[in-house]
């Protein structure tokens, strides 16, 4: 079996697909929206629910943010930790994963709150780190630049070893089991951290006791050197995009290499391959809709390249669109920027912006049928650990792979039809 993700894009507006947009601007800004997806995925038996983050409004497209608030595109952005507290409170097994940055929050802040939410939600939530990219969130943090890609994961390693040390500065048993006992806590099993290190340096111990279910459970996407290493030394599970069912392959490989050269065993980090398939009642009608899809995206080059330009930092309204696209490099977001790359080649910036969503490692589309088959297929090739939905937020979409192509996996034996675990760590290491 393999196991089941979903990536949520911020908790903002998802406008991809206005014929299905729906009353989305209204919903999008509470919490029951995300409520209702977070249950929609309880019942279909998903391991997470991973809601991603970014800290500025666009600017770089044109000098200007209006094009991003215009198009909603990457904005508004809500803090996702108090949703990550509404939706473990408002369900009862899922994991939640809510997005954290360890270029500008504090490890003891990240810490108190990340022990005090997995208390909450009794073991399903914990936290997604970025080292963020773009410099629109250093300047809102009072920086006037952002730090060099590899100097991110060097604070990251720090950070994340902190967090760790923090989260296990109460002992298992630092709290008497006995209500009747007049000592709540042991002092000899509250120890401090006395941390100090490059960038960061802590006392200790937390006010609070630590994680009630062991560890924190990390996640992390890193598709560089820098991002492969820190993922298979410090998180639980990873997301990422692959070029090929040989890449995939490459990654896992690596990952497990990294978590082998940590010390921990080679599966202790799951790996999520990020997916967006197209379901229909026929395969003919699946590859229409991917047509229709791929239209529109064509349509909105600006969008996307204003999109880019906020992600890598560079201002790339400029560019010449119907030239073969540029060679670019960035301090942002190094995977990505590969993957464009890889996209771009033999084609005009406008071609390859036309397909950049469309052009998977692996063609996912058909019926709930046809795509479960081939999801099957590609794990037993890649050896495992699952797939994570990178799909668009509507309530048509969402039913037709909770009720659709979910039904077809447990069908065939892929993934779970129950819950045999009640933490976010049980389900990732039920197999």
């Amino acid at each position: 079996m393999f196991h089941l993700g979903w990536f949520l894009n911020g908790v903002s507006l998802h406008p991809r697909d206005p014929i299905w947009f729906g009353r989305e601007r209204r919903e999008s800004f509470g919490a029951d929206l995300y409520v209702e997806l977070a249950r929609a995925l309880e019942r279909a038996r998903f391991d997470y629910l991973l809601i991603s983050d970014n800290l500025a409004i666009g600017d770089k497209f044109g000098g200007s943010r209006d094009v991003y608030l215009e198009n909603a595109i990457s904005t508004p952005r809500f803090d996702p930790l108090p949703y990550a507290a509404i939706i473990a409170a408002q369900t009862r097994h899922i994991g939640v994963l809510p997005t954290v940055s360890t270029s500008f929050v504090e490890p003891f802040t990240a810490a108190r709150t990340a022990v005090t939410l997995d208390h909450i939600s009794q073991g399903r939530v914990g936290l997604n780190l970025v080292t963020s990219s773009g410099d629109g969130g250093a300047r809102n943090y009072g920086h006037t630049e952002h730090l060099e890609h590899d100097q991110r994961y060097r604070r990251a390693e720090e950070w994340a070893e902190l967090l760790r040390q923090l989260s296990r500065s109460w002992e298992a048993e630092s709290i008497s089991p006995d209500i009747f006992d007049p000592v709540f806590a042991d002092p000899t099993r509250v120890h401090p951290v006395n941390f100090s290190g490059e960038f960061f340096s802590s006392a200790g111990p937390l006010p609070v006791p630590g994680a009630g279910n062991g560890e924190l459970v990390l996640s992390q996407a890193g598709g560089s050197p820098q991002g492969i290493r820190f993922a298979g030394r410090h998180a639980d599970t990873v997301i990422a995009k692959a070029a090929s069912i040989d890449a995939m392959k490459t990654y896992r490989a690596a990952i497990q290499a990294e978590a082998v050269a940590a010390g921990r065993a080679p599966d202790a980090c799951k790996v999520l391959f990020i997916i967006d398939p197209i379901l229909a009642e026929t395969d003919e009608e699946a590859r229409a809709k991917k047509d229709r899809l791929r239209l529109s995206a064509e349509r909105g080059v600006r969008n996307q390249l204003a999109l880019l330009s906020s992600i890598w930092g560079k201002d790339l309204s400029e560019l010449p669109l119907d030239e073969p696209a540029p060679e670019l490099t960035t301090n942002g977001h190094q995977g990505m920027l590969a993957d464009f790359h890889r996209i771009a080649k033999g084609r005009t910036l406008r071609e390859a912006l036309g397909v950049r969503h469309f052009e998977e490692a692996v063609e996912l589309v058909g019926t709930p049928d046809t795509v479960s088959a081939r999801m099957g297929e590609i794990i037993e090739e890649v050896g495992g650990d699952g797939f994570t939905f990178e799909s668009e937020l509507n309530r048509r979409t969402l039913v037709e792979i909770t009720d659709g192509l979910v039904p077809a996996l447990q069908k065939r034996g892929l993934v779970r039809s129950e819950y045999a675990a009640s933490t976010l760590r049980g389900h990732l290491t039920e197999f």
